[in-house]
């Protein structure tokens, strides 16, 4: 299953079933700093999934993990469980090391999550992030921006247009500043280590 298949719109909304728009600049380099894993009721995105999109034309060489509170521990103490995610994301990471998945550098970073109101127990989260991440734990989010409202929340395009779309509105940057907006950034900011 793929991005496009993975979402269903509601009335109005863009058909993920048009044809695939062409790729434009398939030789941009870019690491994805955001995209997400999912496995639960409604939504399926797996690896293999993003792996496929990244392989639709748009040369993704390495991506960052954000945390959407799946494949939690199933036991251990509540305030750790949240680690699990961050344990089954490096693993993928592992594999795609080793030249899984075209030999993108997929989840070279990770965003996980920690309940920062539990007072000083957040630090004993965010060690154990940081050990299972092997080097790619890079922090945590806070999310409070859902809303039940298909309309606000439901929103969603195809893999190849949303990365068309970032280029046409990057379109009169210089071969430099598509550098450093595509990879750079993301390389600095996640301290991913990458050549680029």
């Amino acid at each position: 299953m793929s991005f496009r298949d993975t979402f269903a719109l509601g009335e109005g909304d863009v058909s993920m079933t048009e044809p695939m728009e062409p790729v434009l600049e398939p030789g941009l380099r870019i690491v994805d700093a955001h995209h997400h894993l999912m496995d639960g009721p409604g939504h399926r995105y797996t690896i293999d999934d993003y792996a496929a999109d990244c392989a639709l034309g748009h040369d993704i060489r390495a991506s960052v993990y954000i945390e959407v509170r799946q494949h939690y521990r199933d036991g251990g103490p509540e305030h750790l469980r949240p680690v699990g995610e961050t344990e089954f994301v490096s693993s993928l990471a592992e594999r795609a090391e080793r030249g899984a998945w075209g030999g993108r550098r997929l989840c070279a970073g990770i965003v996980g999550y920690a309940d920062l109101a539990i007072g000083d127990r957040a630090g004993e989260v965010l060690d154990a992030h940081i050990e299972a991440g092997g080097g790619r734990f890079k922090g945590i989010r806070r999310g409070v921006y859902w809303d039940a409202d298909e309309a606000v929340y439901g929103q969603t395009t195809t893999f190849t247009a949303l990365w068309n779309a970032f280029k046409r509105l990057t379109g009169g940057c210089s071969d430099d500043e598509k550098r450093l907006l595509y990879r750079e950034n993301a390389n600095r900011a996640y301290r991913l280590g990458l050549e680029t």
